[in-house]
């Protein structure tokens, strides 16, 4: 069994760990460390790489605040995190080849404290802090295919 370290920051500590499914040969963690800037906050950990990138979670902070959840599609295309302090539900593109996030959609949630997915993440359910409520969403994806696999998609309902 093979050990690797990798250092978040100084006065940092990791709080929450996600790790990605189906990267073959990658070893590659979403993490939210808590303590002492700058290495507090949402951070991809890279052990093949021995590489740790900081990622905001919102513009100057306005969106920031403690997570407390963080969830990826099977795919491990998008990564869903809470950010209940700001009643936000962030959904963010992850580049697999630069192991990079990207934000790309943020949605208000009034008064969650935490969510869970189903596997498939099409199905969210939100703990409502203020009344003690569960509240389900549905996602929709939207996907777009290229190349051969447009060609097959197009002529699924053919056969």
């Amino acid at each position: 069994m093979a050990s690797h370290t990798l250092s978040v920051g100084e006065g940092v500590s990791v709080e929450i760990l996600y790790c990605f499914n189906y990267l073959q040969g990658k070893d590659v963690f979403v993490a939210y460390g808590s303590g002492a800037a700058p290495g507090k906050g949402l951070m991809t950990l890279d052990f093949d790489q021995k590489k740790v990138q900081h990622f905001p979670i919102g513009d100057n902070d306005v969106y920031g605040g403690e997570i407390c959840q963080i969830m990826a599609t099977p795919d491990s295309e998008f990564v869903l995190l809470g950010v209940p302090a700001t009643s936000s539900f962030c959904v963010f593109g992850f580049d697999k080849y630069k192991s990079a996030l990207s934000l790309q959609k943020r949605v208000h949630v009034d008064g969650f404290r935490t969510f869970e997915m189903d596997r498939h993440a099409t199905q969210l359910v939100f703990l409502n802090q203020r009344c003690r409520q569960l509240e389900f969403y549905s996602l929709k994806w939207d996907f777009e295919f290229k190349g051969s696999f447009k060609k097959d998609f197009e002529t699924l309902d053919e056969a």
